[in-house]
């Protein structure tokens, strides 16, 4: 297993990004270490066409949302949303972070190089 801190967000309430479900399961999983955000439930700024309409305004709010995953100490964030995923790590790779992001589905199956892997 190559990380230990997991960053671990969740969706607006609408639609759930990552499960009270999924985070029970990972929770049991040995070997890691559960790094909460300050503000888990704050949308990252997708929002589908929201992005391209409101551009400036999305790209602050997924500003905020990559500070408070770095000031989490999370070497990797897990997500359950694809859209969530795709925005985020952009953005992060954008400012030159080098935070990985998982779906929670590669690490709960251990996905070589995900945290529930033995390599």
């Amino acid at each position: 297993m190559r990380y230990k801190n997991l960053g671990l967000r969740r969706q607006h309430a609408a639609t759930r990004c990552l499960s009270l479900r999924c985070r029970a399961l990972l929770a049991r999983m040995p070997g890691l270490e559960v790094k909460e955000m300050t503000a888990p439930e704050q949308c990252c700024g997708f929002g589908g066409t929201f992005a391209v309409k409101f551009e400036e305004i999305s790209t602050r709010i997924c500003d905020q949302k990559c500070d408070d995953i770095k000031a989490s100490g999370a070497e990797t964030l897990v997500l359950g949303d694809l859209g969530c995923m795709l925005n985020i790590e952009g953005r992060l790779r954008r400012r030159g972070e080098q935070t990985r992001v998982l779906h929670v589905a590669e690490v709960l199956a251990g996905v070589p190089g995900s945290e529930g892997s033995n390599q």
